[in-house]
């Protein structure tokens, strides 16, 4: 009467699990699993959607990575090309002409640095 009762009540999921459950003799079968859930035949309504939507959102997770990535290094380029335009304005301010003309050598590599590393860089657009 109790197992009439549970059986009505039993999802499309779960009755054939425990059909399965049942014919391994569990009372009797010790190594019987411990219950219809531990089952390899139930499986629960929906785990097969939030595999694939985990799934997505891995793939998701993997993309913002890249354009974090990527937002960074053109951060690190912003930096260098103001570094760029500091040196070339703190080339005028030296009394020599010869210490004014290193400092400008020095952001000139700095500005090939940098737009070697634009080109090299992905395009956003």
């Amino acid at each position: 009467m109790l197992e009439e009762f549970a059986r009505e009540r039993f999802t499309d999921h779960f009755a054939p699990a425990f059909e399965e459950w049942i014919a391994t003799r569990p009372l009797k079968n010790p190594d019987a699993p411990r219950s219809p859930f531990a089952m390899n035949s139930y499986v629960p309504p929906g785990e097969v959607e939030a595999q694939e939507a985990d799934a997505r959102a891995d793939g998701y997770f993997a993309d913002a990575l890249a354009d974090n990535r990527r937002g960074d290094n053109y951060t690190l380029l912003t930096v260098l090309f103001a570094l760029v335009l500091f040196f070339g304005a703190l080339s005028n301010r030296f009394g020599s002409e010869r210490k004014s003309w290193t400092i400008l050598a020095g952001a000139g590599v700095l500005l090939v640095v940098g737009v070697g590393f634009l080109i090299a860089f992905p395009k956003i657009i």
